[in-house]
């Protein structure tokens, strides 16, 4: 009776502890992921870019509507590929990939043939191009120092795209690590773009800078997932890790403000916070040189709608001036926010040089409710 009793103690113990978060990445994962845009095999903690992750993707953001966004991003790999995942929603866009790993990428999609777009990468030089529209098959390109632009056969480099009625989809990659480099990071971003000439209206990692809702606005991608698959540095991936563990968000440029021969940097140091926390974001304003004096003028908080939300004064006294400015997710009446993307825009003037100068710049925010 003692000896049931304690097994008893025992298991109940066992379920008390907390388990560990699944290792996903394997020797190989062949008899899992199938390369169909069919999402549901990947596992929680391959999913390293969504709602719940450590940078969250948000949802419903995109500048062109809710229908026309990424929603998530899995990654995982095994010893011969790297599996890439992207699931999203369109009506008749599509879902770019851009992956960077190698010198000699782009730095802008203006020459890249159908892939062209209005669409650069300050800080990153993509290698591999993806896009991926519902009902076509995908179109893949690679780029290096040694080798020009050129299409991928896609039986040599296994992509694939499913859609369902309601505009959701699922695009899905298997890159050889042939192709790539494991003891290099593998940077990558996605974004949902239209036809050739068009720039981004969502874009996964979100970029600093909102982009602009018109569809043939420039967008500028400066944020990146970073992938350290060979963290052991034995020239092979890593076996037994968690992606979502070891999948890091960088930036790759700073947002700045050209004016003159000089700079103005303008930098949030969060993309999303939760006001109901008692969470703010913390906007920091100032010259990148110190050449500046004597700016003043504004930062208003606009809801993704364009409706003025909160307004603050903006008064940098003497030279090298820089200062913060917080938001607390209120309203100008004090009301805590909805929930979405707001930007602030900074609308300056300064010295420099003797002369008076004008500026403006934005820079978004996600509010989490």
């Amino acid at each position: 009776m003692k000896m049931r009793r304690c097994a008893g103690c025992l298991a109940l113990l066992a379920s008390l502890v907390p388990t560990a978060v699944h290792s996903t990445t394997a020797t190989s994962l062949g008899d899992r992921i199938s390369i169909d845009g069919v999402l549901d095999e990947y596992a929680t903690d391959e999913w390293v870019l969504d709602s719940a992750s450590g940078f969250p993707e948000s949802d419903m953001d995109s500048r062109w509507g809710s229908d026309r966004e990424v929603v998530r991003v899995a990654l995982t790999w095994d010893a011969e590929f790297l599996y890439l995942a992207v699931d999203f929603r369109s009506r008749g866009e599509y879902a770019a990939v851009f992956l960077a790993n190698a010198a000699g990428g782009l730095t802008a999609l203006d020459g890249a043939g159908s892939f062209r777009r209005v669409i650069d990468f300050p800080g990153i030089r993509p290698n591999l191009l993806a896009l991926a529209a519902p009902h076509a098959a995908p179109s893949v390109a690679m780029v290096d120092a040694s080798h020009p632009f050129a299409l991928v056969d896609r039986a040599t480099l296994p992509a694939a795209v499913r859609s369902t009625i309601d505009g959701q989809a699922g695009f899905e990659m298997a890159i050889p690590w042939s192709r790539l480099s494991p003891g290099s990071p593998v940077q990558l971003v996605s974004a949902i773009t239209g036809e050739v000439g068009t720039g981004s209206g969502d874009a996964a990692p979100d970029p600093r800078v909102v982009p602009d809702a018109e569809r043939f606005a420039r967008a500028r991608l400066d944020r990146v997932l970073s992938i350290v698959a060979d963290a052991d540095a034995d020239g092979r991936p890593d076996a037994g890790v968690s992606p979502r563990a070891v999948v890091t968000v960088e930036t790759t440029a700073e947002p700045t403000l050209a004016q003159g021969s000089e700079t103005i940097e303008v930098r949030v140091d969060t993309r999303a916070f939760a006001p109901d926390r008692a969470e703010v974001a913390t906007f920091t304003v100032g010259p990148e040189t110190g050449a500046f004096e004597n700016v003043s003028g504004s930062c208003t908080i606009y809801s993704v709608d364009g409706r003025e939300v909160r307004e603050f004064s903006v008064a940098l006294a003497g030279p090298a001036p820089q200062t913060s400015i917080t938001w607390d997710g209120r309203d100008a009446q004090g009301r805590i926010v909805a929930g979405g993307v707001f930007v602030a825009a900074f609308d300056l003037e300064f010295t420099d040089g003797g002369a008076r100068t004008r500026a403006r710049a934005t820079i978004g925010v996600a509010v989490v409710r």
